[in-house]
């Protein structure tokens, strides 16, 4: 059954068997169960291994076998020493050191796929921890793989591949520091599952057909999120949704805390310090804060990228600016009427130097596109309901005295195309 597993996983991915494969292996029986696998199933694969010398000679004696395992297969072998010493986070620092080895060796030398030996009960183990410390869905889903990382043994009980090595005569090294309880994972694996299984015969396979709903519940889940994340508006270096466009009730703190826990939000603030999102509430990440208006939430980096005043004598000059794109045109484009507010198209015999850019000041005016008389730039950012925290990095383009240009926002109607326009200026902000 171990093979028909392995291949009906493999088979998922590859089915011509085309695909070059990097083989995570430590020695431990899951790594050459996996190993042997590959190769006695004609896969073209090759071996990585770290050590992390955190057991000494045992450890180095892991690297060794390891390298007469794959003279002995002639099977290509890329190990490394990456040192780590014992502390709180041993095993994070060791999980990092390790997958970043695996996926330099991998774009060096052209390999498809990083193949890991995790099986059901690290899934198992998972599943515990996440439960332990708090989770959704994402935690709860089990081990995915991802772009370039494969684990064909997820479904495969340990104790089903302790059986395919011993009938096929496979040989490897123990890891101590498994026998010992000294880790989370260790204590789950050695007492809370045996227990669950001693309560409840068959619990292992349930949780895991369990942890299959989960995974289909987060597909399902995900499809949903991804239609509402539609809603979410992008304007220049900030994201907002409009309440009206959020779920009711629960869901709506579901979306939120899908939404906003990639911009360095803990699940705590998220499900705890938020609820009702009350207008000209304010809360930051390291990296993003979040404001809420009587209509919209926004999302912005807390830093704006706000400048000092900057001066550009020339076209040229100004085309060198990192921050935009700007190009000269011969006519008018049949499509400058529905330019994004990061465009703009503007009319070049009007256009002409010097060029400044600066923030906007208090008593600053300009002629909006469409409109006939000024109106200062306070007014204009409120009408168009600006978050009040992020207006002091608005900036201006000031050209020959006038304000020709709000960057990512309007322009101004002054500095608009007509029918005697000739040559035309287009100007685009880079992302970031």
């Amino acid at each position: 059954m171990v093979k028909e597993q392995f291949l009906a996983q493999m088979q998922k991915r590859d089915p011509e068997r085309v695909k070059k494969y990097l083989a995570a292996v430590s020695g431990g029986m899951d790594s050459i169960v996996l190993a042997h696998l590959l190769y006695v199933n004609g896969f073209h694969f090759a071996m990585v291994h770290c050590n992390f010398g955190l057991r000494g000679a045992h450890s180095d004696a892991d690297r060794k076998f390891v390298e007469e395992l794959s003279a002995s297969w002639n099977v290509p072998l890329y190990a490394k020493n990456c040192p780590v010493s014992e502390g709180e986070n041993v095993q994070v620092k060791a999980r990092e050191l390790r997958y970043a080895f695996f996926e330099k060796i991998r774009r060096k030398y052209a390999y498809d796929y990083i193949l890991t030996a995790h099986h059901a009960d690290d899934q198992l183990e998972t599943f515990m921890i996440n439960l332990m410390r708090g989770t959704g869905l994402d935690g709860l889903a089990g081990i995915e793989d991802s772009a370039f990382i494969l684990r064909p043994l997820k479904e495969i009980f340990r104790s089903e591949l302790e059986n395919y090595a011993h009938n096929h005569g496979l040989k490897w090294r123990e890891d101590q520091s498994n026998a010992t309880d000294k880790y989370l994972r260790n204590r789950i694996r050695h007492r809370l599952l045996p227990l669950m299984e001693e309560m409840r015969p068959g619990f292992k396979s349930n949780a895991l057909r369990t942890m299959h709903l989960l995974k289909a519940e987060k597909a399902v889940s995900r499809d949903w999120y991804e239609r509402i994340y539609e809603r979410v508006k992008k304007e220049n270096h900030f994201r907002w949704i409009d309440r009206r466009d959020l779920p009711n009730g629960e869901k709506k703190r579901v979306f939120l805390w899908r939404w906003l826990k990639g911009y360095g939000f803990s699940d705590a603030d998220l499900m705890a310090r938020f609820p009702d999102l009350e207008p000209g509430k304010r809360m930051e990440s390291s990296t993003h804060v979040l404001y809420a208006t009587k209509d919209r939430i926004y999302l912005y980096p807390k830093d704006q990228g706000n400048c000092e005043e900057l001066i550009f004598e020339s076209l040229e000059e100004l085309a060198g600016f990192d921050e935009w794109e700007v190009r000269q045109l011969d006519k008018i484009p049949e499509h400058y009427r529905t330019a994004r507010s990061d465009e703009a198209y503007l009319d070049a015999a009007k256009f002409k130097p010097p060029y400044v850019l600066r923030p906007w000041q208090p008593g600053d005016r300009f002629v909006p596109l469409g409109m006939k008389g000024s109106k200062k730039i306070s007014d204009f950012l409120t009408d168009i309901q600006y978050p009040p925290p992020l207006r002091k990095g608005v900036k201006v383009l000031i050209v020959q005295g006038r304000i020709a240009w709000i960057p990512g926002l309007r322009l101004s109607d002054e500095m608009k195309i007509t029918e005697e326009t000739g040559r035309v200026v287009y100007i685009r902000l880079r992302k970031k």
